[in-house]
């Protein structure tokens, strides 16, 4: 995993990379989706907790986000 940050425009860019396994990529990217929602919400002074590993899953959207980043990266999602 590799985090990288750089000045863009007027604020700052974040680039994640992460090496997963193709078959667990929408759960992953799905996953870092909601992680990074959770810090947007906790940067802009309206935290709404931790969720993190199967909890996750219990998110509501879950299923539509790791539906849609199937679909981009073209890959079958896991039941």
């Amino acid at each position: 995993m590799r985090w990288e940050l750089e000045a863009f425009g007027g604020g700052t860019r974040l680039t994640l990379w992460h090496s997963i396994d193709r078959r667990f990529i929408s759960w992953g990217a799905a996953g870092w989706h909601i992680a990074l929602d959770v810090l947007d919400r906790l940067l802009n002074g309206s935290p709404i907790g931790r969720i993190a590993g199967a909890d996750a899953m219990k998110f509501d959207g879950w299923q539509r986000l790791v539906a849609e980043y199937a679909k981009q990266f073209r890959v079958e999602t896991l039941k």
